[in-house]
């Protein structure tokens, strides 16, 4: 887990630096935000695997914080794990609705901290697998499809050619022109479609890589 980056959003620098010491266990290396605009910074910067936040915190809260986050991301996509010493069905129920994958209580126990992590990575890597399975899917079935397309077009247009040139049909030749049309405009949709599927796929392929 060494090249994992965990948030951890927190105002009390004491308390966040004892969530530090049970991640740093996992030889990950934490990065400590003390607010709201600090964590949506790094989050813009991108590989961010989990996200621990406090939900009461001067300025922005832990809340907002996790409202701005859900505008991007699934919980699936970035998990985000509630901080309180609260224990509030009201506040439980707030979190889970704006889309928290998990609550930890404080004081802080460093092996239900490290359980919540490696339950949401585990949950993240199955989900990454499934996209990608898929993806491959969908990609053998529109190749399968246009093969097929494109190998009915030649046909027609080979079989109408060879009979255009025995009996000097312009008629025919027409025909085969049409035909030999269906299979440029099929070729631009494989093209468009192969650099769509890696740009959708490509973060997949890092992560197997």
């Amino acid at each position: 887990m060494g090249g994992v980056r965990i948030i951890v959003v927190d105002d009390n620098h004491k308390n966040a630096e004892m969530l530090c010491r049970c991640l740093r266990k996992l030889a990950t290396k934490p990065i400590i935000c003390k607010d709201g605009d600090g964590c949506l910074a790094e989050v813009a910067d991108g590989n961010v695997a989990v996200i621990f936040i406090e939900v009461f915190m001067l300025g922005i809260s832990g809340f907002d914080v996790l409202k701005s986050i859900r505008q991007k991301y699934d919980p699936i996509e970035l998990p985000v794990i509630m901080l309180t010493d609260r224990k509030d069905d009201a506040i439980l129920a707030k979190g889970f609705c704006l889309g928290a994958n998990e609550f930890v209580y404080k004081p802080i126990d460093c092996l239900v901290s490290i359980a919540r992590i490696y339950h949401q990575l585990r949950a993240l890597e199955m989900h990454k697998k499934s996209l990608e399975k898929s993806n491959r899917e969908i990609i053998n079935l529109m190749r399968a499809t246009y093969n097929y397309e494109i190998n009915n077009s030649l046909s027609v247009a080979f079989a109408e050619l060879h009979l255009a040139q025995m009996d000097n049909d312009s008629a025919t030749l027409t025909r085969v022109s049409n035909a030999l049309g269906k299979i440029r405009v099929v070729i631009r949709e494989i093209e468009k479609s192969q650099v769509s599927d890696l740009q959708e796929t490509g973060y997949l392929l890092e992560e197997s890589a």
